[in-house]
């Protein structure tokens, strides 16, 4: 059974959640109910490991069927039932994680059994609860659409003539649902153009901005409205700073009105916004990312179940590099390490550490370290020899540098993940790279022989091109030949 999607879906589950579902099999309706629970008991028991050997098809059947011999579709049809409980589970807990669906349903229920009394009392009480909640996101306007929709369909069941309101606040919930939800959504795919470079048609959502703005009293009085629509400018026609700045001090002000989940997601929008100036050549916004970072990772938003992403923690203490940062960076290097899946703390603090002696100019500390680095993936793999590659630059060995070089442009070349344009990045990278350490290395030997259009003949097609990984860097290390004329 290895493999069966039985027992990938059990593995989705905690040790919890899977004694809950043994419980939900003694209260099912189906037949066969005393082998259901049997086999939610086995899978219990066989958690979280679930160990092929454990899990083959006969020794699964004798343990549910311990006086038969193994039958193929015997098993699989008790298979079949226990998919259909435990899908039924996870959509039961799902259900019963939401405190609101559950108020929905029961109000919805007693409208349809015409229970006047209980009805208006768990509607009036499920109004103020929607109310006293902080957030104000789409989903507190789809909530109170669907309460005043709930209104409404009682009022028209029963005929009633008094006034009522629930039909328009029916549909200005309804309008407020539809334009934050659109906004948030075309925010997402302008960002989406970026990562993907595809293009989507956004007409109707530039026209919905004009409608929005030409009724700011009635609109934008709602942050998950204007906040978004801010956010749309901001990147639709790559927005000036003052937009920027504008979002920001919005945000901060309305963020705790967001879930946690979203507030990450409109802080992601700044940061993307910060790394395309940095990438234009803008580096004060490397002061502004910072600055993002640190609030989010205070705030606790970066954190997912428990965990911070090693991709996360490794964009953090690159920035806090770039930026001289280094007491700040070591320490949270130190700190934020134990929030990293187990599996990846050791080697995510070995590189990182290692770059960051680097950056402080203690070579012979990064180069220990980074001989000690896993290449788990490209990332690790890009990253380490990009700065094994600066190390031998920064010391002038001679020795290793020309193999790391050829090492180095057989990986690009031969790696099928990486996309053209990225393996031009690095090829340039290594190209300019060799060319600048062979004009150090003459400069060592006799300052004269190197002259300005020997660096020239670099400086340009660099100033030209630009798509060059650690471009900063590179530029770094012309001026300092320069210096030296």
């Amino acid at each position: 059974m290895k493999g069966h999607k039985l027992i990938e879906l059990a593995k989705t589950l905690s040790e919890d959640e899977l004694k809950q579902f043994v419980h939900f099999c003694r209260f099912s309706t189906y037949h066969k109910k005393s082998l259901t629970i049997t086999f939610a008991e086995l899978l219990l028991k066989l958690y979280p490991d679930f160990k092929p050997q454990k899990i083959k098809k006969e020794i699964v059947f004798s343990k549910l069927y311990p006086n038969e011999t193994f039958k193929q579709k015997k098993l699989y049809d008790l298979i079949y039932f226990e998919m259909r409980l435990i899908e039924e589970f996870i959509a039961y807990l799902d259900f019963s994680n939401n405190d609101f669906n559950q108020k929905k349903h029961l109000i919805a229920g007693l409208r349809k059994r015409n229970h006047k009394t209980l009805f208006a009392k768990k509607l009036e009480k499920a109004n103020t609860v929607l109310l006293d909640q902080d957030e104000r996101d789409n989903l507190f306007f789809y909530n109170q659409f669907l309460l005043a929709a709930e209104s409404d369909r009682y009022f028209i069941m029963n005929n009633l003539i008094e006034r009522n309101n629930s039909i328009r606040e029916k549909v200005n919930n309804l309008d407020l649902f539809y334009l934050s939800t659109k906004l948030k959504a075309s925010c997402e795919m302008l960002s989406r153009e970026v990562l993907i470079a595809e293009k989507y048609n956004l007409d109707f959502s530039r026209d919905l901005v004009k409608m929005i703005e030409s009724n700011h009293e009635k609109y934008l009085s709602h942050p998950a409205i204007k906040i978004y629509l801010l956010i749309f400018k901001l990147f639709d026609d790559l927005g000036e700073e003052d937009l920027y700045l504008r979002i920001k001090k919005e945000l901060k002000k309305d963020e705790l009105l967001f879930p946690k989940n979203e507030q990450k997601v409109l802080y992601e929008f700044l940061m993307n916004y910060c790394v395309g100036r940095i990438n234009f050549g803008i580096n004060k916004f490397m002061s502004e990312l910072f600055g993002l970072y640190k609030h989010i990772l205070g705030r606790g938003l970066l954190i997912e179940n428990g965990q911070l992403s090693q991709w996360t923690y490794m964009n953090i203490a690159t920035l806090g590099q770039r930026l001289n940062k280094f007491s700040w960076t070591n320490k949270f290097i130190i700190e934020y390490n134990p929030l990293l899946n187990p599996v990846h703390q050791e080697n995510a603090l070995t590189y990182n550490t290692a770059a960051l002696h680097f950056s402080m100019k203690e070579y012979k500390k990064a180069l220990q370290l980074l001989h000690q680095v896993e290449f788990i993936d490209a990332t690790y793999n890009l990253g380490t020899k990009s700065i094994l590659l600066k190390t031998y630059y920064e010391i002038l060995d001679v020795e290793p540098f020309p193999h790391l070089v050829k090492s180095f442009q057989t990986y690009i070349r031969t790696n099928k993940l990486m996309s053209k344009d990225k393996k031009d990045i690095y090829f340039n990278m290594v190209k300019y790279t060799r060319l600048l350490f062979n004009l150090k290395l003459k400069q060592k030997a006799n300052k004269r022989s190197v002259s300005q259009a020997d660096i020239d003949r670099i400086k340009k097609p660099v100033m030209e091109q630009r798509t060059i990984a650690n471009l900063n860097w590179i530029m770094d290390k012309i001026s300092e030949l320069e210096n030296k004329l």
